[in-house]
This record gives C-alpha cells, sequence and structure tokens, in this order.
C-alpha cells in the first residue's frame, strides 16, 4: 500500500510538505510493516529506518498526517 501526496497512491496525503511517494505498508508473513521511501516517517513518535511491524493502535505520522493503524479481526466458528 503506497502513502503519500501523488494521486497514484493508493492513500494520498493531502499535505503540501508530504513527499509524492511518502511510505510503504507491506504485508509480511508476520503481519503488516511501516517502511519509509523518500519522506520521514515516525512510529509512535520514532523515525521509522528500517521496515518496522505494526501492531493494533499504532500511530504512524507522515508529513502533517496522522494514521492510525487498527487491526480488525474475524472469528469463524
Amino acid at each position: 500500500v503506497s502513502i503519500g501526496r501523488s494521486r497514484s497512491n493508493d492513500i494520498r496525503l493531502d499535505a503540501p510538505n508530504a513527499s509524492r511517494h511518502h511510505a510503504d505498508l507491506v504485508l509480511y508473513e508476520d503481519g503488516w510493516a511501516i517502511d519509509k521511501a523518500k519522506g520521514k516517517a515516525y512510529l509512535n513518535g520514532h523515525e521509522v529506518k528500517s521496515p518496522q511491524l505494526l501492531f493494533d493502535g499504532d500511530i504512524i505520522s507522515l508529513a502533517d498526517e496522522r494514521l492510525y493503524f487498527v487491526v480488525k479481526t474475524k472469528t469463524v466458528s
């Protein structure tokens, strides 16, 4: 999932200081992770310098925007 200012991103940021392609969310075997592309990204206040796994309630800060990561689970019986 691409995040940034460009219209081609999956999640578009409407912030003038966001990069055209600011960051990516990547699904790994262990779960979703954030990986920065060109802009600075913060996860719970700490700069993302390499892929970081995401957990329910994490706060992703990109430019002037905050994204809240929510995990929805479905129970199958």
